[in-house]
């Protein structure tokens, strides 16, 4: 999108793109207001992803892995997790858009800036479809135990793909309206991203996480009470519930996470395991992994969509962006129990539950204590 000699908002590797009054002065006073509006957001947008990539450049140093040591050491010690590594670059990219896709309870306080980049996405999403094209993944596999080494030479990988979006906004009019209708781009100041960086990687730490769960058998039971729990029923756990983690006194029964909304249970499960999933439940929680909201409510939410084990980022029928995938964390249900959930009936997927059955195994920790 063209603006005067000199500068040039097509790029975010460029130094030559920021706002002066003085632009305005080149211009008849008729066209004065006219153009204001359309110049803010042209260096604001800009400024924005510029800040984007150094906000997610940054964060992919040191912060990232220390929390890729940290799951390999307790989750996946021998070294099963494998990802496509155009998987961790969107996990990465887009972790910020990630959080209000998962529902509203994550998505209070995340900044204006979060909220303005998921608006923009969802009434533009030929950016999206920019920064993380889909049909094109990236054959190569990457063992998360060596991602250190890829994470350290993927800032141009990360440039070229908000590159990508930049220009189709600053190109295409329509995308340029679509990103900027949430009107923020046109205030006093370019929304800054938040530079608490375990915010920048909350979507590349749960996709870390489900994925190396996953990967050595671990899984999320879930079950639905006949009444919704109350909160004495839940402060009746163990002092685990202080930090969203249930802890029901009952044999067997691992750490749980209880959503009042959905009133659904999620038991983080392993039958090969059963001794260390109340321990690794907290380790989650206690060393910042994963929300556990997005760990959970994140894998029901993509099995609800029918793209579980599919790609981290998707569009439905109607074109639309949906960040619902970025927890890759497998889940089941017992159907042979009256806590088989609601939502197997109500919410089908292919004309099926969108959670697959346990096996027998998986059950049996429930069944008997300890299989």
């Amino acid at each position: 999108m063209g603006i005067g000699q000199g500068y040039n908002c097509t790029t975010i590797s460029t130094d030559v793109c920021t706002y002066s009054p003085s632009l305005r002065r080149s211009l008849d006073e008729a066209s004065k207001s006219q153009y204001r509006y359309v110049l803010k957001n042209i260096f604001y947008i800009h400024a924005f992803f510029l800040d984007w990539f150094h906000a997610v450049n940054g964060a992919a140093g040191t912060p990232a892995t220390s929390v890729i040591d940290g799951i390999v050491q307790e989750v996946d010690p021998e070294k099963k997790t494998n990802s496509f590594l155009e998987d961790i670059l969107t996990a990465l990219t887009a972790g910020l858009a990630f959080i209000p896709a998962v529902g509203p309870e994550v998505a209070a306080g995340v900044g204006v800036a979060t909220n303005a980049l998921v608006t923009g996405l969802q009434q533009a999403p030929g950016v999206a479809k920019a920064i993380w094209p889909t049909g094109t993944i990236n054959s190569q596999q990457v063992q998360i135990s060596e991602l250190e080494r890829s994470l350290a030479a993927i800032s141009g990988d990360l440039e070229a793909r908000l590159d990508l979006g930049l220009r189709e906004i600053m190109s295409n009019p329509q995308s340029f309206v679509g990103f900027a209708s949430s009107g923020v781009f046109s205030g006093g100041a370019a929304p800054s991203i938040p530079k608490d960086q375990n915010q920048i990687l909350i979507g590349f730490k749960t996709f870390l996480l489900s994925k190396a769960l996953t990967a050595n058998g671990w899984y999320a039971y879930i079950s639905q009470p006949p009444t919704p729990l109350t909160q004495q029923q839940i402060d009746d756990g163990e002092s685990q519930a202080s930090v969203d983690v249930c802890a029901p006194k009952t044999p067997g029964a691992s750490s749980c996470y209880y959503n009042e909304t959905l009133g659904l249970i999620w038991t983080l499960t392993n039958a090969k395991a059963v001794k260390q999933m109340d321990q690794l439940s907290s380790d989650i929680v206690s060393k910042d992994w994963a929300p556990l909201d997005l760990l959970f409510q994140g894998a029901f939410r993509c099995a609800g969509s029918g793209n579980f084990g599919q790609s981290t980022v998707n569009f439905d029928p109607s074109g639309q962006l949906d960040l619902s995938c970025f927890s890759q964390l497998d889940s089941c249900v017992d159907p042979s129990k009256e806590t088989h959930p609601v939502f197997c009936t109500t919410n089908l997927v292919n004309g099926g539950c969108p959670v697959r059955n346990c096996t027998l195994d998986e059950v049996a920790w429930d069944h008997q204590g300890v299989p």
